[in-house]
């Protein structure tokens, strides 16, 4: 599947291989349902949700607003039902705040504890790769199933 970050100039950009964190799902049977949109390369610049690549992103909840955070493509998905689970990544607040505003579960993971290998960064010393879920219980669940080592990414062999 193309690779973007949201931008149009990626828009021919194909993953060589799956995300490690997309990898490790795939391989405890769960079923990859598609890509969401989100705030282009992971910075909003006072236009949440919008990117070249895909326009504005909405808040399920009300159309009129946006779903906050780059990762808001993943938090509407989850939000509107597509999936019980999602996603995303977190610099600054981008799993955190869109999940505040869809009523979804979002959790920045302490740096090195998940994969970011096959994750476009903004910050390569600050991003972690976090999920969007519908509960507490539903977060643990993710979150056990991606956490770990990754020799693609050197952040989890330092944080072990």
């Amino acid at each position: 599947m193309n690779t973007t970050a949201g931008s149009k100039v990626l828009e021919t950009n194909k993953a060589r291989s799956n995300a490690t964190v997309v990898q490790k799902l795939i391989d405890q049977s769960a079923i990859v349902l598609a890509k969401t949109s989100m705030s282009e390369l992971a910075a909003s610049y006072g236009w949440l949700g919008y990117s070249s690549y895909g326009g504005q992103t909405k808040n399920p909840y009300n159309l009129k607003r946006d779903p906050s955070g780059s990762s808001s493509g993943t938090a509407a998905a989850v939000a509107a039902g597509f999936a019980p689970f999602g996603l995303g990544s977190d610099t600054s607040g981008s799993v955190r705040g869109p999940a505040s505003v869809t009523g979804t579960v979002g959790m920045r993971v302490t740096y090195g504890q998940i994969s970011r290998s096959g994750v476009i960064p903004l910050s390569n010393s600050f991003d972690v790769t976090g999920a969007i879920t519908n509960t507490v219980d539903d977060q643990a669940l993710v979150l056990d199933a991606i956490v770990g080592p990754d020799e693609g990414d050197v952040a989890t062999l330092q944080a072990t």
